[in-house]
């Protein structure tokens, strides 16, 4: 099987996986706001497959005349895949419900402008393959005039997925602070393969601005060498395309308050100083209060033990407002809710690694922990030393007391 042959069979391969994932998403029946966008974002991606698919099996030169308006009709779908997956990040990354779309024009204006440009070609293209190549110079000056707009439309592209890479990159950040603000563990929340496929895009982005002498002028990059290369090209759509699908198909929004109550129980009396902060900011005395509140949650019933702890939990245990809660916690006590209590769970942890025979992962589990690797990091952060070196110092330490005795 030659270069070439295995390069269609990744395509069909791409192909065959998008609406696969397309399929399984639009079955979903929950957070179907959120996983539309990535399921539009896979059909488009098949359906952009189809030009190529009818080349190979219509190959000739009137095909071309099926081919190439068909291939220029495609390119809205082009443009509105960045629109998708930007989508599906916002939905991911969303509080409560995905919100409405501001600056709707803004997305609209480059949808618009493809489709100009598609319009035009369309409409006035066909004279380019019916005539002969001795005869360009003879088509009407209005026709050549056509030629700079697969630039305009290539350059316009790569201008909309930059711009849609930098917006998710500006998600993903806040939804980073904003997890640590209302969980304590971040298991299944981190969203660090869309990080890792934003810096494989650009990369992408990249790689296609080295090849735009070809794909613009037809210049040839070198035989052979050319046809490795869109191999490698195919291997890469291919395999970002599956992992977008394998992650994204799985992953559900990370800031959901899931059967979390909205609103903790509260008296009428904190019902009404709850109004009252929510004009104002709130008072240092109040602040105060709700952190002792806080600290005996965490001290005398160590609340930090519930693996699933998160700020809604907190907040209703406390009988305070949530918003209140995480003010406090930022604040006065100055940490986010995630650093906050995974320091009393290091706490915890580092006294019974020094006063119990329990094991790393005994202990790991019994503070609240859902993984040995987040207990890991968790306590070099704190302590500056692994659990397990601790735990060696601690007994070195009473071994050497006991011997002195």
């Amino acid at each position: 099987m030659n270069d070439s042959h295995l390069i269609i069979t990744l395509e069909v391969c791409q192909f065959a996986v998008s609406l696969y994932c397309a399929n399984m998403l639009l079955l979903r029946q929950r957070n179907q706001r959120v996983y539309v966008p990535l399921a539009l974002f896979f059909v488009a991606n098949a359906l952009l497959f189809l030009p190529t698919f009818i080349g190979h099996l219509w190959p000739g030169p009137a095909a071309m005349r099926i081919i190439w308006p068909l291939t220029i009709s495609m390119a809205p779908l082009m443009f509105l895949q960045p629109f998708f997956f930007w989508l599906f990040v916002r939905g991911l990354s969303a509080e409560d419900g995905v919100p409405l779309i501001k600056n709707k024009l803004l997305h609209a204006i480059p949808h618009v402008l493809v489709a100009m440009l598609v319009l035009i070609f369309v409409l006035f293209s066909p004279a380019f393959y019916v005539a002969e190549l001795s005869t360009i110079s003879q088509l009407p000056i209005w026709v050549l005039y056509l030629a700079p707009f697969g630039v305009v439309m290539t350059l316009l592209y790569y201008a909309v997925v930059g711009a849609y890479l930098v917006s998710v990159i500006l998600l993903l950040r806040r939804y980073k602070a904003r997890v640590k603000d209302l969980f304590a563990t971040t298991e299944g929340r981190e969203l660090t393969w869309v990080s890792w496929i934003a810096f494989l895009a650009a990369l992408s982005i990249v790689w296609s601005f080295l090849d735009l002498p070809d794909s613009l002028f037809g210049v040839d990059m070198g035989g052979s060498g050319y046809e490795v290369a869109r191999f490698f090209e195919s291997m890469f759509d291919l395999s970002i395309i599956w992992v977008i699908g394998i992650w994204g198909s799985r992953q559900k929004p990370g800031l959901s308050r899931g059967e979390q109550p909205k609103q903790p129980i509260t008296t009428p009396q904190m019902t009404e100083a709850s109004s009252k902060y929510e004009r104002s900011a709130l008072g240092a005395e109040q602040a105060k209060r709700i952190a002792t509140k806080i600290e005996a949650a965490m001290q005398k019933d160590e609340l930090y033990r519930d693996p699933n702890l998160s700020l809604w939990d907190l907040a209703q245990h406390v009988s305070v407002n949530s918003n209140h809660v995480s003010q406090t916690l930022n604040a006065t006590l100055e940490k986010s809710f995630f650093d906050y209590v995974n320091s009393w769970r290091i706490k915890d942890a580092a006294i019974l690694l020094q006063s119990t025979s329990k094991s790393i992962l005994e202990v790991t589990y019994e503070v609240g922990f859902n993984s040995r690797s987040s207990f890991y990091t968790a306590f070099k952060r704190e302590l500056g030393t692994t659990p397990k070196a601790f735990k060696t110092t601690q007994s070195d330490t009473k071994s050497g007391a006991a011997t002195t005795a």
